[in-house]
């Protein structure tokens, strides 16, 4: 209908006409992308749309995703659990909250953090240990935080350590 407003199910469609001769073949590229103003929209738009710097823009974040993933450590798989654990973080799911009781009992507050080392402005993500067999999770938890990092997310990492046996 070319027009925006207020729907149930917002949606963004495009379309193009494109004609693909017999036994052809026909190549589209397009990218979805957001800008401060119209202005910056342009440009990205400018400098994306030839199809070939589209494709050398894509090399490069392959390579550059596969430089970071050397640098950490990491597997492709990894970092797919890194991104669906970013998501939990960024979107707060109750599953992963403490219980109602939990919360409404506490009486803490934010400069309490300060002298462990936490601001309090972050999200926290907390693991909690109690013995060495757990050191997997630490290990695979700490390259989290440091793909997060890498990728501009920032949270404070606290592991409670409950084993009474090490220092």
């Amino acid at each position: 209908s070319n027009s925006a407003g207020p729907v149930l199910d917002p949606a963004v469609a495009l379309r193009r006409t494109v004609t693909v001769p017999p036994n052809g073949e026909v190549r589209v590229v397009f990218a979805l992308g957001v800008a401060e103003t119209r202005a910056a929209a342009e440009a990205l738009v400018e400098k994306y749309k030839s199809p070939r710097v589209a494709e050398r823009t894509f090399e490069l974040a392959w390579t550059h995703s596969q430089v970071t993933l050397r640098q950490l450590n990491a597997s492709e798989a990894q970092a797919q659990l890194f991104a669906r654990l970013a998501s939990a973080l960024i979107y707060a799911q109750p599953a992963r909250r403490a219980n109602s009781a939990a919360l409404m009992a506490n009486r803490g507050v934010q400069a309490g953090l300060w002298r462990y080392g936490i601001s309090g402005d972050l999200p926290i993500v907390l693991l909690a240990i109690s013995d060495a067999t757990n050191m997997e999770f630490v290990q695979l938890l700490v390259q989290a935080h440091a793909y997060w990092r890498v990728k501009g997310l920032s949270a404070d990492l606290v592991i409670l350590n409950g084993d009474d046996s090490t220092y």
